[in-house]
């Protein structure tokens, strides 16, 4: 893939991620269920994961690879960028009356530590 490929990825994936969050939290709002939204949101990741680990692994930038490519990393902002918010919204509600600051501070704080421990293994 070129660089005005990698560019279109970021494009998109930005892009389908402000539409993502829209609908997630949308979701969120009129249902009030978190662990389905969520649950969906990952869903999607993974899918989009893995349709774009089978594409570099099959198609490449061939003619079809592209297009594919460009859904993978559409899905992936549209399932990704909604993840933390409706994550931090369900913390406040599971933990009540603690401050938003504080459970959005140890969600940071614990997602920094997984990264530090993956970075360590890989």
């Amino acid at each position: 893939f070129t660089e005005d490929d990698a560019s279109g990825f970021g494009v998109l994936t930005v892009a389908s991620g402000i539409a993502g969050a829209a609908v997630m939290t949308a979701l969120v709002g009129f249902t009030g269920r978190y662990r389905p939204v969520l649950i969906a949101c990952l869903l999607i990741c993974v899918g989009s994961g893995a349709l774009a680990v089978a594409v570099v692994g099959t198609l490449g930038s061939s003619c079809g690879g592209l297009a594919l490519m460009n859904l993978a990393f559409a899905g992936l902002g549209f399932g990704a960028t909604p993840v933390m918010p409706v994550a931090f919204e369900a913390s406040v509600e599971v933990a009540y009356p603690t401050g938003e600051g504080t459970l959005a501070g140890l969600c940071m704080s614990a997602g920094q530590a997984l990264g530090i421990v993956q970075t360590l293994v890989i």
